[in-house]
């Protein structure tokens, strides 16, 4: 038995260490404050240090989500209710709906279906870079929120079109040979997945594609002023929004 424990809390303190940093995130966007400074004085404190304190779309995959569900399980066949792991569990499954929500109010109609007329850019769809990888996918979630409010997708990833065929279906989403084909025309582009090849993109070629030159970057993989530079406005993880100069 102590194996077991052993396995679930090490990567029940690991998930608590990203909840607990996007919980803060949220707190960052609504002050105006950056998560990055603030992860980093977190982070330059040895007993907690850098690991695990990155703001994003949560933690995805089969394996956190499996063991923090099995030690919630496991508490409760014990008579101890998990509370805080409960609450971890809730933090992170509020990820994806948060970010949909930002992008309805930013380029929504305010309807029922508000991104119904609508295109959005999806930079890529494995749960994390060099994998094909879907299972428990925050993309996968993503992808399914976006259409359940009519927004058209349209999406690239280098190495997992196949699956995101058999999961979300053929017919829902347009796939793109790369990230520029996959923003042209679309109202926005949002970048989940961080592949070493969208480090690297052109961003004023990738502005010039949008019909609305509008970022959602759910792994802050750029810096906010290389992003306005380009003339985009750039809404990311638990940072204020950065929008061009007008002289961009």
């Amino acid at each position: 038995m102590s194996a077991e424990i052993i396995k679930y809390a090490s990567n029940a303190f690991l998930a608590t260490k990203i909840s607990f940093t996007n919980a803060i995130a949220d707190l960052c966007e609504e002050t105006g404050t950056d998560i990055e400074d603030v992860a980093k004085g977190m982070g330059a404190d040895n007993r907690i240090g850098p690991s695990f304190i990155e703001a994003d779309l949560g933690y995805g995959g089969s394996c956190f989500r499996k063991d923090l569900e099995s030690f919630v399980d496991t508490s409760s066949e014990h008579g101890e209710r998990f509370k805080l792991l409960e609450e971890v569990i809730a933090i992170n499954e509020n990820r994806v709906p948060r970010l949909v929500n930002r992008i309805i109010h930013r380029i929504g109609d305010g309807k029922n279906r508000p991104l119904e007329k609508k295109t959005v850019a999806i930079s890529a769809l494995a749960f994390k870079p060099n994998t094909d990888d879907m299972r428990d996918a925050k993309n996968v979630e993503l992808c399914r929120l976006l259409l359940d409010v009519g927004a058209h997708l349209r999406a690239y990833d280098p190495v997992s079109v196949a699956n995101v065929k058999l999961i979300i279906g053929e017919k829902n989403i347009n796939h793109s040979k790369n990230a520029y084909s996959a923003a042209k025309g679309a109202d926005a582009i949002v970048i989940v997945t961080e592949w070493r090849e969208f480090t690297h993109l052109d961003l004023g070629r990738l502005g010039k594609s949008l019909t609305e030159a509008v970022m959602f970057d759910g792994q802050n993989i750029y810096p906010p002023d290389e992003v306005t530079r380009a003339g985009i406005e750039y809404h990311c993880i638990g940072q204020p929004t950065a929008y061009p100069s007008e002289s961009s």
